[in-house]
């Protein structure tokens, strides 16, 4: 009999399972303004946002410079080159409007990561009269086939309207992904077939194991396997403990119902772990 039976890579599987809320409000507005940082026209968002000058020019860079003139390029072509990420949220090619005039305005809402998980779902925004199509576009009017009037960034909790409208509060449906580990434990027929509880045995004891002075005497008797030598006999498993190498204990797996082992075929019980 082993104690503990090691498990190899072949025994480990590990499954992601996506899970969505239910619908959610959420999300601060916050404005844009195409001004010079500290300008008397640079306008102040609630803290601890930046300021409208550093809201748009982030917006710019991080989900606009692709799609835009570059003047400090130096590519002798006239094709726009590619130079950063620009998060696109779909292959599907969609035109990005993004004011660049001298005090343009653009609105940005966004959420926090606590809300949306590790990213909001496609296709369950809607925000100031407009929805996202699933491909990453806001589209006005609430119509999957309306104008486009912005952007959504799934995995940044961002939304970017580049139309005039101010934003607000926004519904959307986080998602979370859960990774399931599976530990197939295989106990084979000569394996785990032996048990250390004591009503096993059939046992005679002294009538009298305590001494008058209160000192435990010999026990004594004969001790025989009597159920354990049955042909019979098997153990019932109640329980699966998950150990490290250090024989740390990391979990423990108990049954709804106490199961026999076999002795002539392999028994395979599944650990499953959510992390």
């Amino acid at each position: 009999m082993g104690a503990f039976k090691s498990l190899t890579g072949q025994d480990i599987i590990i499954s992601p399972l996506t899970a969505y809320s239910g619908t959610i409000f959420g999300g601060t507005a916050l404005k844009g303004k195409n001004v010079p940082y500290g300008d008397e026209d640079d306008e102040e968002n609630d803290a601890p946002f930046p300021s409208a000058s550093l809201v748009y020019t982030s917006a710019k860079q991080l989900y606009y410079s692709n799609s835009l003139p570059n003047p400090e390029a130096t590519f002798n072509t006239p094709l726009n080159v590619r130079r950063y990420d620009n998060f696109i949220q779909s292959g599907l090619y969609a035109p990005m409007n993004f004011p660049t005039g001298s005090g343009a305005e653009i609105s940005v809402v966004s959420i926090p990561k606590a809300e949306f998980g590790d990213y909001i779902k496609p296709g369950s925004v809607t925000c100031d009269g407009a929805s996202d199509d699933g491909e990453g576009n806001m589209r006005g009017n609430n119509d999957i086939n309306g104008p486009i009037v912005g952007r959504v960034i799934y995995s940044h909790g961002i939304i970017i309207f580049t139309d005039g409208r101010n934003g607000g509060q926004a519904t959307f449906r986080s998602t979370k992904i859960i990774y399931e580990t599976q530990y197939k434990c295989t106990i084979r027929p000569d394996e785990f077939n032996y048990s250390c509880n004591p009503t096993i045995l059939k046992t005679t004891r002294p009538t009298n194991p305590v001494s008058a002075n209160g000192e435990p005497t010999d026990l004594g008797g004969v001790v025989e396997d009597y159920v354990a030598n049955n042909p019979g006999f098997a153990p019932y498993v109640t329980a699966v403990g998950l150990y490290d190498s250090n024989n740390i204990c990391l979990a423990v797996g108990k049954l709804a119902l106490p199961i026999p082992t076999s002795r002539t075929t392999d028994m395979s019980i599944i650990v499953s772990l959510d992390r």
